[in-house]
């Protein structure tokens, strides 16, 4: 890769190392007594965050809110979620991965109330990683954690993306086929179909 290109590379994680001291921080307080964790809420977007908190039972949490305006959208962001729990609960192979649980609306009971900034809709999504020791015990892990985490809406929203892009190409692909179809049942002495769409 040319010089230019390493660059653009380090620049797109320099929002991912900005991250890191603080589940560094988190994770070794966690490894240590889970009761330590202090709850916290990083406001990573416009009207959105990335709170990491223990719960009750001393179980480590990052959750990541998304803020989903459209209806469409929204529709899109519950199946690829929803994926994400039935993956983890058939694959055997993703075993170790963090758990992993979903809220839309109202935020999850585990989440302390009084550090949620944003408006409980429909809009509102809540994305909960349940983060256990192997996830915190090695630096690399830590870091690694720490990426796939910050880099989570962004991931989401291009295979979102894709997966419209997909669709509207299969609906032109299925528009077409109809207008050759039409196209061939055209008579010889009037030049016009047969059947004709409405």
């Amino acid at each position: 890769p040319s010089a230019r290109d390493n660059l653009l590379s380090l620049a797109s994680q320099l929002r991912i190392f900005s991250y890191y001291p603080i589940f560094s921080f988190q994770a070794k307080k966690f490894l240590a007594n889970p009761a330590t964790v202090s709850a916290v809420r990083i406001p990573y977007r416009q009207s959105e965050s990335m709170y990491m908190f223990t719960n009750k039972k001393g179980d480590y949490y990052v959750v990541v809110s998304l803020v989903v305006p459209t209806k469409n959208d929204q529709l899109f962001v519950k199946n690829f979620l929803q994926s994400f729990v039935d993956i983890k609960r058939l694959d055997k192979s993703v075993a170790s991965a963090p758990g992993f649980y979903f809220a839309n609306g109202k935020a999850p009971v585990d989440v302390p109330a009084n550090l949620v900034a944003e408006t409980e809709t429909d809009a509102t999504f809540w994305c909960c990683f349940q983060l256990s020791k192997l996830q915190c015990e090695k630096d690399a892990k830590v870091k690694e954690t720490a990426k796939q985490l910050v880099n989570f809406r962004n991931n989401l929203m291009f295979h979102i993306q894709a997966c419209r892009s997909n669709m509207h190409a299969l609906m032109r692909q299925r528009v077409e086929s109809s207008i050759k179809i039409i196209e061939r049942a055209k008579t010889s002495t009037t030049g016009k179909a047969k059947v004709q769409l409405r």
